[in-house]
């Protein structure tokens, strides 16, 4: 396959996976946030919260890709416009990404967040983690904070209840596991080339199954 048909075929790729995990997470926002409206659970609260924040991490990522992909910009940090807005997109996919995760385990302890300067803490301990990525990128390193927040995710998201809920936190795992691996293709593009087809399909499918309970419990 000629170059520049290759690259047409990834940035149609990456256009697809974006605006069908962007569609999918606006839908259980919706579903979740009619839910809160009724219930005013803190708990439905911040699990809806997380899926409008892997809505706007997921459109950033499509705009990181496009700018690099189709435009030609470099992911490194410059002073050129190009470099700039590569680098803006990229970081603002991270914040948001890193955020949805951090509201993901906040539902689980949303008696935790009771006051407002404990969720303004998330986003705090978000904005560190993507600009501590931007500035290093360090692939080890991220690799590092990655595997710390999942660790982190699956040892303390597990309760003894009944089993739905451990199946739920379980799909908060795999949902972590699959935004790092994201994040990963975005910095490193070459290393997961062979499986990112993998990648796109088993995240959609995740989300798909989680629209699925949703709508069920709505």
């Amino acid at each position: 396959m000629p170059p520049g048909m290759g690259m047409m075929s990834s940035i149609g790729t990456d256009t697809i996976y974006s605006f069908v995990i962007i569609f999918v997470s606006l839908m259980i926002f919706r579903a979740t946030k009619e839910l809160y409206d009724l219930s005013q659970h803190k708990g439905i609260k911040f699990f809806c919260f997380a899926f409008l924040f892997f809505a706007f991490a997921y459109a950033f990522r499509f705009l990181t890709q496009f700018i690099v992909l189709f435009l030609g910009h470099p992911r490194s940090l410059g002073t050129d416009p190009g470099a700039i807005s590569s680098i803006t997109s990229l970081f603002f996919f991270m914040y948001a990404s890193t955020a949805a995760i951090f509201y993901l385990w906040a539902s689980n302890h949303w008696r935790w967040f009771e006051r407002p300067s404990a969720t303004l803490l998330l986003h705090i301990c978000a904005f560190a983690i993507s600009f501590l990525g931007i500035v290093t990128q360090n692939a080890i390193l991220l690799g590092t904070v990655q595997v710390i927040l999942i660790a982190t995710l699956a040892l303390t998201s597990y309760q003894k209840n009944n089993r739905d809920a451990q199946k739920l936190r379980f799909l908060y795992v795999l949902l972590a596991i699959f935004w790092a691996l994201n994040l990963i293709d975005l910095l490193l593009p070459k290393f997961l080339s062979q499986i990112q087809l993998i990648i796109y399909l088993a995240s959609i499918s995740l989300f798909l199954v989680l629209l699925q309970k949703v709508i069920k419990k709505t």
